[in-house]
Formats: structure tokens, sequence, C-alpha cells
């Protein structure tokens, strides 16, 4: 759902909030019993929950002052009383702010709640907080954050969609798998796929025998059977997403799916989902699946089903060769600092009884053209690099973040910020001129919001909410974590590794460190600034 959100004109001039003149902002507080994204059952319950996460809110935040509260207790003749007079107190400019604990209470749908926030409030200059979306208004992007939360509802209609039907026991044809066939002719049924249930069977019979899984992948590819993705484009006309090859996951996820024993399952998985956005796939126990055992006719036995699972689950954590790729931290970090190829870690020998690991470019055995040579690194050598590297990341990020009460108060500082304001001014000066002798304004409309986006993105690289500061800045230098999976990731984007040992690393959050570091450079050479005092560590 693309959400568009306009900067409006209202009257003569930008409106300017009571905050930017004495340090507070006027706040309405909006709890609600109300929602689009979940079904309500206690209102009190719910009411005392958001009052006391706005509470707390108002208590970290000294600058946000409470004028005050508006709660729609979901009353049966109009559930949206107190936000309409909400509104109807914004246009009078009783507060410059509106704090909620989530945009989902705001309406009992999000069409309204789209229109009210995005192109009321924010056009407006009346800030918006979501205490439980992480969103405010004053710093977070209104369009991005909009969007989340379309989805974000998307999701929930789906879900609740999707209960619904299996409570009426009724099939969704993206839960046929491969082996069986959709008919939607009267009452929907799930029929063998007499061409694909024989190379279920097959796949099953392989994995009793203890089949390894790459060979049933190259027994599949070998005898042409149709993947998953072109069967259902066969059967269906359908663009399915999946891989148009035999995989190894592709092979295991047959392997895992109960539906072959003839009971029908869905809600295997659910979605983990941050501030709205989709992060991963987590897999639930089997009691928390959606079952109707006995639905369909099976294609295997219960017992070869289960003598499968116990085989698979028996040698998932099993070390089947010497390869570490799947135990290394650091597998999908590494890049070759020459052809860009992602590097693979292996061992390659012993040393004092111990195996250590190297660090291989490859490319030239499977890239005729622009290959590089093919060589090797330690990797013991090259993680001690990183860890110095990650310590002189943390130094440079608490001289800084120490040095940002300096700047602040600098003259390079305030000069920048007076020119972003006077910028601010010729484009609305430009904007009122526009609509008098009645020419477009539009495109100003838009130069104004960059020009305000400008500011708001250079007075945060200069605070303690740069991302890049948060992470790097709250670390001990001399005292490193643990260098596990989650923190690599955390920590690097990647690592560039050159035949001769040399490093390049990447850090998280690169974009917010080159951009506060190019703005700091410029008002260095200007004078009264701090020095970037950044470590060259190999």
């Amino acid at each position: 759902m693309a959400i568009k959100v306009e900067v409006l004109q209202l009257g003569n001039s930008a409106p300017k909030l009571a905050g930017e003149k004495d340090g507070l902002y006027r706040t309405a507080v909006y709890i609600s019993a109300t929602s689009w994204a979940e079904d309500v059952t206690d209102a009190a319950a719910v009411l005392s929950r958001q009052s006391e996460q706005c509470r707390a809110y108002l208590k970290e935040h000294k600058e946000l002052k409470k004028v005050e509260t508006y709660a729609d207790r979901n009353s049966v003749r109009d559930c949206r009383r107190e936000w309409l007079r909400l509104l109807d107190d914004a246009e009078c400019r009783k507060f410059d702010t509106v704090l909620t604990t989530s945009i989902r209470y705001v309406s009992e749908s999000f069409s309204p709640a789209c229109v009210d926030i995005g192109r009321f409030f924010y056009p407006a200059g009346i800030r918006f907080i979501a205490v439980e979306d992480g969103f405010d208004s004053s710093k977070d992007d209104m369009q991005d954050y909009l969007e989340r939360c379309a989805s974000m509802q998307s999701c929930y209609i789906g879900n609740k969609w999707m209960a619904e039907g299996f409570a009426k026991q009724k099939i969704y044809k993206a839960a046929v798998p491969y082996g069986y066939r959709y008919v939607a002719d009267g009452n929907p049924q799930i029929v063998i796929d007499p061409e694909t249930a024989p190379y279920v069977v097959k796949l099953f019979e392989m994995a009793v025998k203890k089949t390894p899984v790459m060979d049933m992948v190259r027994y599949m590819n070998d005898c042409k059977a149709p993947t998953p993705r072109q069967r259902r484009g066969q059967l269906y006309g359908e663009k399915v997403t999946g891989s148009p090859y035999w995989k190894h996951a592709v092979v295991k996820n047959i392997l895992k799916n109960p539906c072959y024993v003839g009971d029908y399952v869905i809600g295997r998985t659910r979605e983990i989902r941050i501030d709205g956005v989709q992060m991963e796939y987590e897999k639930l126990p089997p009691e928390k699946w959606k079952v109707i055992r006995n639905y369909h006719e099976p294609i295997i036995s219960r017992e070869i089903y289960q003598q499968s699972m116990d085989i698979l689950e028996a040698r998932s954590f099993t070390q089947t060769c010497k390869n570490r790729n799947y135990q290394n931290p650091y597998r999908n970090v590494f890049v070759c600092g020459c052809c860009g190829t992602l590097m693979t870690c292996n061992v390659a020998g012993v040393k004092n009884g111990k195996d250590y690991a190297r660090i291989f470019c490859d490319s030239g055995r499977y890239q005729k053209d622009g290959g590089c040579e093919t060589y090797d690194v330690r990797q013991d050598d090259v993680i001690v690099k990183m860890k110095e590297a990650f310590a002189a990341e943390i130094r440079l990020a608490k001289h800084l973040c120490e040095s940002l009460p300096a700047v602040r108060e600098s003259k390079a500082y305030q000069d920048a910020l007076l020119h972003f304001d006077q910028e601010k001014l010729r484009v609305q000066s430009e904007i009122e001129m526009a609509v008098e002798d009645g020419d477009e304004a539009e495109t100003l409309y838009r130069e104004l919001k960059q020009v305000m986006a400008e500011k708001a993105q250079f007075e945060n690289l200069f605070s303690t909410d740069n991302l890049w500061l948060q992470r790097f800045a709250v670390m001990d230098s001399d005292v490193l974590p643990e260098f596990d999976r989650k923190m690599v990731k955390a920590s690097f984007q990647k690592v560039e590794v050159f035949r001769d040992g040399h490093i390049l690393p990447h850090f998280a959050e690169e974009g917010a460190r080159e951009m506060l570091k190019k703005y700091w450079m410029e008002m260095q050479e200007e004078g009264g600034m701090p020095l970037w005092e950044e470590e060259t560590v190999q």
C-alpha cells in the first residue's frame, strides 16, 4: 500500500512549534480501547496499560508538558468521539504534540488514521509520537512509518482471515504442498498429484536409508523432476517465488512437511516484526500448529515420516566433514579486496595439534573473465586485525561523543544551523510569492521538505541519537565482547581482505559515520572544532 505524504501550506508561513521557542511542547495524550490491529476484549486493561506507557514516556521526556488527556472508551454509540474533539483542538492550536502508544489505537481502521496523521498533523507541524511503534515525527520519516503500519495491518487481516477460514475447515491453495494439487470444483479438496507424488515417495525412501540430502538433490535434478515452483506454475498458472532448481533447502522443506501423512497443517511459522517491519520467520513448535488430522489421502505412512524426521534431527548438528563454514561466526563477512567476491573459510591444516582456518578467494576457478588469482590468508591473523580495528572504532566514537557538547557550542556548528534556517526562510518566501502570483508551488514544497529533512539529519548526526555513536560509543575498547555470530552481524557490514593480509573493515551504520565525518571535517577547516582523530590499524 503506497502512502503519499504531502507537505501542505497552512496560512502564510509554515507553523512554528512552541517547543522551538521555549523548549517545551504542549502535549495531548490520547488513549483508546479501539484498535484496527487486534481484538480488544478487556477495554479497561488496555486503557490502563496505554495510560501507564504514556505517563512513563512523559516522565522520561521533560520537554513534553501534558495539557489534556483524550480517552475513547469504546462507546457503542461513537468510538471516536474524543479523537474528533482532539482534531478540533488541534485546529485551534491548543497543543503542539500528540502522544499515544501506537497508531493502531487512533482509529477503527488504518485509512482514517493515515489521513489524520500523515495529511493533517505532519504538514500542520504537529508532532506525533507513538511509544510502542518507536516513532517520533520530529526525527523519523513519516512516509516510511505509514507504509510499515499499512504492512502491519495487512498482515493482521491476512492472519485473521486464515484463522476464520481454518475454523470452518476451509482449504487455502498456498498451503497445499508439492505432491498434491488443489481442486476448487464445488467443495475445495486436496488430491494427490500423480505426476509429482512418486518423487515425494522416493525422497522419503532415500531419507529412511540415510541418504545425504545433497545426493537427493542430485537425484531430483538428474531425473528432471519439476520443482515446486515449476509445478505450481503448471497447475495454477501462478508466478510464485522459490528456486527454479532443486536445492538443499527445497528437499528439506518437503521432508519436514507433515501434510504428507494426511493432515492439513498451517501456521508452522510466524513473522517476527520490529516496529512493523518483517525481520524473519520464526518456526513454531508442533503444539502451536493448526492441524486437522486425516483430512486428505496420505502419500506416506506416519511411521516413515517419523523415521525420516528422527534421522534428519540426529544429524542436524553432526560434523560430517572438516568444513567449518556452518560453524564459523564470520561466514558471509569476508570479501576479496581485489575482485569483491565473497570469500570462503575452511580448515587448511593443523598446528600444535589444533586445526586452523584460512580464508580463500576462489573466484578464478569459476570466473574465466574477471576472477582474480587464487590466494588465501590465515583467519586468526585477520581476526586479530579486526579486533584492533573494532577497538579503534570504539575509541573514535567515544572521542567524538565526548566532544559533542563543545561542537554544538562552536561557531562553525551554529553557522551551519543558521544556514539551514536561512534556506528554510528563503524557500518559504518563494512559496508565498508563488501562491500570490497563482503559480504552482509544488516544487517549492518539496524543496522546503528537503531543507527541513537536511537540518534534522544534521542535528541528529551531532547528537547521541546518531546510530553509529549509539552502537560504538557505549562499548569499552579495553574489554571487547566475544566475537560470536550475533556480535559480528551487529558490528560489521563486511570486511575486505587483501592477499597481503591487509584488511578494510566496513562497520555497521557506516552511512551515519561517513556523513558525520564529512560535516565534521568541513567545520574543522573553519576552526574551533575538536580534531577527528581516526586511527589506521593494520
